[in-house]
């Protein structure tokens, strides 16, 4: 699972911002099919639309879907980890 792209950056002083990110869930299996969620994380206090995502992947499938991730205007600058986990 990998979220597109890698590093965003925002402008500050807003009380809400929002930046999409693309999540794309592949297969490298040659012979099953696999299925599960992907849970998008954020830091606390800040929010993501869809949070999860299932999947079921045919052999050498993929699927992406957007998500939109909420950042608090309280947030402080710096580097925030958002990661997509299986």
């Amino acid at each position: 699972a990998h979220l597109h792209p890698r590093q965003v950056s925002v402008d500050a002083g807003a009380d809400l911002r929002e930046v999409a990110l693309r999540l794309t869930a592949a297969s490298d299996c040659t012979d099953v099919a696999l299925a599960g969620a992907v849970e998008v994380v954020c830091p606390d206090g800040w929010s993501v639309a869809p949070a999860q995502l299932p999947f079921a992947l045919e052999a050498g499938g993929h699927l992406e879907t957007d998500v939109v991730v909420g950042i608090p205007g309280n947030a402080p600058a710096g580097r925030h980890p958002v990661r997509a986990q299986l």
